[in-house]
């Protein structure tokens, strides 16, 4: 929303939620994740430099996955080596950003995840932004990113998926 004020006889401040830049990076590939701790994606990170320390950078993901029948995805958005935007709480298991449900009736289906946030990064220095998967911290269950958990005949599909980042005037 831009901030419009009338001052003069002239508009000012008509550049305040402008969009800068956009990058954005996409992944067809699939990747398996497995264990107890949280991973990157691979191949889902942006560089985006922000022109001004009073810009926004809006993320936007959307995620295609596959997963064991209870491996309930959850999914963090990192700024360098930083988890961002995180739910606060105390107990364990709740310290994500989304997360996802798991697919109990069928190994076959296709979900997509999808989160977006507006970050203050306060910087003009490049910042990386990315994702990081895990199936609930089991070793045992997985979370299949751009393929269901079976795909074992022609009725089953790959997906893709998609990070974006936009820059905008603070």
């Amino acid at each position: 929303m831009a901030i419009i004020t009338l001052n003069n006889n002239s508009l000012s401040g008509l550049d305040v939620g402008k969009v800068l830049q956009v990058v954005q990076a996409t992944k067809q590939d699939t990747q398996t994740i497995t264990g107890s701790s949280f991973v990157e994606i691979s191949g889902l990170q942006v560089d985006i430099t922000p022109s001004s320390t009073s810009n926004k950078i809006l993320i936007i993901t959307s995620l295609s996955y596959g997963a064991s029948a209870t491996a309930y995805p959850a999914f963090r958005i990192r700024r360098d080596d930083s988890n961002i935007f995180i739910a606060s709480g105390t107990q364990s298991g709740k310290e994500v950003t989304f997360g996802s449900h798991s697919f109990n009736d069928s190994i076959y289906r296709l979900g997509n995840a999808g989160h977006h946030y507006l970050d203050s990064p306060n910087t003009t220095s490049q910042v990386s932004y990315n994702i990081h998967c895990s199936p609930m911290r089991t070793s045992s269950l997985t979370v299949k990113i751009n393929r269901a958990e079976s795909i074992s005949d022609d009725n089953q599909c790959l997906g893709t998926s998609v990070l974006t980042a936009y820059e905008i005037a603070g």
